[in-house]
């Protein structure tokens, strides 16, 4: 694809931010590449560019999404406990004594009026606190939901690059003669493309739990990668172990786990037909079939084990048994995905 000068060089910048993970920089970059581009175009969208702009976006979001782990709320709740702690105090606190016996009628109104007015003033200052509060609350809530949306943002982006990149395949002969080098085919470059896309979409399924859409994308990239690799390609092995570890909390699906337990084994039975890295591969395929073991556990069993052990922490014996938790990462330890 033949670029203008000013989109190149808004390019070159943002791989240049990309590549030292400033990735806001990149944001900027390759958003106003992609505008440009599609000013010069009649509104047309170039997604080559879309792809670059999606990838720096959920960079980003990652990155924050990791940076804002932490609990807001605590803070909110230690600043309502010193507010509720400075109300405590006594109003009184200047130590003077008062002897109300001997205060003058007159005097007494004047107090009388003066109290009023220091509960009217009081109420007042309530009231405005209480007005600053529902504002901090407001702007702490669109800060969340902004910080919520770059996944939501990255995710259009690149669901935009994959709808062109589709409409492209679409127009393409499908027959890649034997004597094509691959490297620059058309057909296979704009798959190579679709299968990155596919899998950054999963990824962001499962970053926002949506474990249904994550099933879908994972796998849209188990096909896309099957018509490119052969079965004992890391890219094939990847991508079931990703899709089972979507359908394994796609609790909406009732079949999830079993098909889940599928894709699993076809990873572990990938994997072990990739005999170049037989030795290498030894480590990450005890770990997927303890895992594929811990997944074919029937429920009550689970339960049962983990009562057990539950009692045994009561006792003394043990500490307190694992809890099923959304999944961190999809890569299994001890292996790194490359083809």
């Amino acid at each position: 694809m033949s670029y203008s000068t000013e989109v190149k060089k808004l390019l070159e910048e943002g791989a240049k931010s990309y590549a030292s993970k400033n990735f806001e920089v990149a944001i900027e970059n390759y958003g106003e590449a992609c505008q440009l581009y599609s000013q010069d175009h009649d509104g047309e969208e170039d997604p080559d560019l879309l792809l670059l702009y999606g990838k720096a976006l959920f960079q980003l979001a990652q990155s924050r999404n990791g940076l804002f782990g932490g609990n807001p709320d605590a803070t909110d709740d230690k600043e309502g406990e010193a507010g509720t702690d400075a109300d405590a105090k006594p109003s009184n606190a200047n130590g003077m004594f008062t002897f109300s016996e001997d205060v003058p009628l007159a005097e007494e109104e004047d107090e009388d009026e003066n109290s009023a007015k220091e509960e009217e003033e009081k109420q007042d200052e309530e009231e405005d606190e209480e007005e600053e509060g529902a504002k901090d609350e407001k702007k702490d809530t669109n800060e969340e939901e902004e910080e919520q949306s770059d996944f939501e943002v990255a995710w259009e982006i690149l669901d935009l690059a994959r709808a062109l990149f589709e409409s492209q395949i679409g127009g393409m002969t499908n027959d890649i003669p034997q004597d094509a080098n691959k490297s620059q085919d058309p057909v296979i470059q704009t798959k190579l493309k679709l299968s990155e896309i596919y899998d950054l979409l999963g990824e962001i399924s499962l970053e926002t739990e949506n474990f249904k859409q994550a099933s879908d994308d994972f796998e849209s990239l188990l096909k896309v990668r099957e018509s490119l690799y052969q079965f004992n390609s890391n890219m094939i092995s990847e991508a079931h172990y990703k899709l089972s570890l979507a359908l394994e909390f796609n609790f909406d699906d009732k079949e999830s786990k079993d098909k889940a337990i599928t894709h699993l084994k076809l990873s572990i039975e990938s994997i072990k037909q990739n005999t170049e890295n037989a030795e290498k591969n030894k480590d990450v395929v005890k770990d997927l079939e303890i895992r594929l073991e811990d997944l074919q556990k029937d429920p009550n069993e689970i339960f049962n084990q983990q009562k057990q052990e539950i009692m045994k922490g009561i006792l003394g014996e043990a500490v307190s048994s694992p809890q099923t938790k959304k999944p961190t990462s999809t890569q299994p330890k001890n292996q790194t995905w490359k083809d």
